[in-house]
């Protein structure tokens, strides 16, 4: 299979692991068969080996904290729950959390971290139920972005413009 001589070849180091081309490659060629994989179990398998791989390309080639883990390990939680491997979800949605509060603060100081601390507490089991927490969590910030409405956040702002006219 694909996937098998894709690890072959970084096992025995035809292509390093550590090279961006070879990432960006897996990368791409997960995200095409993760679409197809939807109703092939065979090919649930092969894209899980695939993902494996970019997942260690990542950490060959990533600083140990770094932000762009933040969005892979949660795209790999995504992945996982979407190909049923819902203790593997967990596994990245943690990981996703613990690389989070390192990058960008803990979640009493930042939503991202707030938001994967939920999933990696709780991760969903389907699909349906990780949209439906993606949507309630975009709703709950567009909420706190938003105020326009909000009086005491107006008369804020119009304090700041007297002090500086």
């Amino acid at each position: 299979s694909v996937a098998e001589d894709v690890s072959q070849a970084l096992k025995t180091k035809i292509f390093k692991k550590e090279h961006y081309l070879i990432f960006q490659q897996l990368d791409e060629m997960a995200h095409q068969w993760g679409e197809a994989a939807q109703e092939d179990d065979l090919m649930k398998e092969e894209t899980e080996e695939l993902w494996e791989n970019v997942i260690d390309c990542i950490e060959c080639t990533l600083p140990e904290r770094h932000y762009n883990k933040v969005m892979y390990y949660e795209k790999f939680a995504q992945i996982f729950v979407k190909l049923g491997k819902l203790d593997r979800a967990k596994e990245y949605f943690s990981k996703a959390y613990a690389m989070a509060i390192k990058v960008v603060g803990p979640e009493s100081l930042c939503q991202i971290s707030k938001e994967l601390a939920r999933f990696a507490d709780s991760p969903p089991e389907t699909v349906e139920e990780m949209l439906a927490r993606y949507s309630a969590s975009t709703k709950e910030v567009n909420d706190m972005l938003s105020y326009e409405n909000d009086e005491e956040a107006l008369q804020i702002i119009d304090d700041l413009q007297k002090l500086h006219t």
